[in-house]
């Protein structure tokens, strides 16, 4: 199902924002995003300007958007009734932001809005902070931070000096149009709509959604607890500790506990591990969390090459002449290694790993993909390290 297109914006006394960004996501964008709905976050005299610069039926620079571009405006819901006007702690239109105690009032109005907003099933949220006072526009940064979802994105528009905060300047018009731009010095300049650039630039931010389920309960709670509880929630997580393969001593470390492996279940592990150090499908990924690349079925790491591998490592713990490792070359070099010997160290590896942490990530998991079962490490690439 196609996902409904939401352009959300915080506005002060340049409603232009609002049409520059919808050019850019309907017109220039590839592939283009077609917007659905428009809810502007604003001030009472925010409100005024934009019935009068933007929603007017004959004058107002979104039906003149809509019309030069082939758009039916009803299909864009944008109208008052999805204006939001910010209040006081009074509950009165604030004309301005600035006192301490407005300040709170916006930032409880603001990721209200987004909180109530990013419910909406099958939607997808364009954020822009460019317009109204910069707090506006942080507050709904941190608001997307709390509960954006993988799908919302944050932008920032950015359009060329001259043409920016233009009075006459709302769109990148189809027939280009000379304006007059008054200069330092009384000095009048003619500028053309050809020369004009609008860009998004997309601002990445960290989704904390997933983390801090206790923000979505049934309590109401105000910009400043929704901080104060997520800084709780953040400060009581544990880092993740590293898995410390020790060749040397055959033991595996995580944290401050460690456990003894066979030679056998150690070169297993060595084997997943390697899989993910030296053979990582997605490189460029910062992060393995949901990546699961490295991970292959029992007929690859128990073939005849995972096999020779998993002999090289053998050899580090008994001599190529002596009989175990002979014994072991002669049931393995030709065909690989059997399937349900390698899934028998994999049970005992998750055995020795679990006397010593309860977190699953260290295991060798097995994963149900592509109709066959998978197997590898979940753990980030970045907290293996071998001895």
């Amino acid at each position: 199902m196609a996902l409904k297109e939401i352009l959300v914006a915080v506005i002060g006394l340049t409603p232009q924002v609002i049409t520059e960004t919808l050019y850019f996501l309907i017109q220039k964008r590839k592939p283009a995003i077609n917007i659905s709905e428009i809810y502007a976050i604003t001030t009472k005299p925010g409100k005024e300007l934009i019935l009068e610069l933007l929603l007017d039926e004959k004058k107002g620079a979104f039906y003149s958007f809509c019309r030069e571009y082939g758009i039916d405006p009803a299909s864009i819901k944008f109208n008052k009734t999805t204006i939001s006007v910010l209040k006081g702690a009074d509950g009165m239109p604030l004309s301005d932001i600035r006192t301490e105690e407005e300040n709170i009032a916006v930032a409880n109005a603001v990721t209200d809005i987004i909180k109530e907003l990013t419910l909406l099933p099958d939607t997808r949220l364009h954020c822009s902070i460019a317009g109204g006072r910069k707090t506006m526009g942080v507050y709904l940064a941190y608001a997307l931070q709390l509960f954006g979802r993988p799908q919302d994105t944050l932008y920032h528009v950015l359009v060329s000096p001259e043409f920016e905060a233009h009075p006459d300047f709302f769109y990148k018009p189809r027939k280009n149009k000379v304006l007059t731009l008054n200069g330092p010095n009384g000095k009048v300049k003619k500028i053309n709509t050809k020369n004009a650039e609008i860009e998004l630039a997309e601002i990445p931010f960290v989704r904390l959604r997933d983390k801090l389920p206790s923000l979505f309960g049934k309590k109401t709670l105000s910009y400043t607890q929704m901080v104060a509880r997520a800084q709780r929630e953040i400060d009581s997580i544990q880092a993740v500790p590293d898995l410390i393969i020790d060749t040397a001593v055959r033991q595996v470390r995580i944290g401050k506990k460690s456990v003894s492996l066979s030679p056998l279940e150690m070169v297993v592990l060595m084997y997943f591990a390697r899989k993910k150090l030296e053979e990582c499908s997605s490189p460029k990924r910062e992060s393995c969390e949901n990546c699961t690349g490295c991970f292959e079925p029992i007929e690859d790491c128990s073939s005849a090459s995972a096999a020779k591998k998993m002999l090289d490592d053998y050899s580090s713990f008994y001599a190529t002449l002596s009989g175990s490792y002979q014994k072991l070359e002669k049931q393995w070099s030709q065909y690989g290694a059997p399937h349900d010997r390698i899934r028998e160290n994999i049970s005992k590896i998750k055995k020795a790993i679990s006397s010593i942490t309860d977190s699953t990530l260290y295991h060798v998991s097995s994963i149900r993909q592509y109709g066959q079962t998978r197997y590898g490490i979940q753990l980030d690439k970045e907290k293996i390290k071998i001895l």
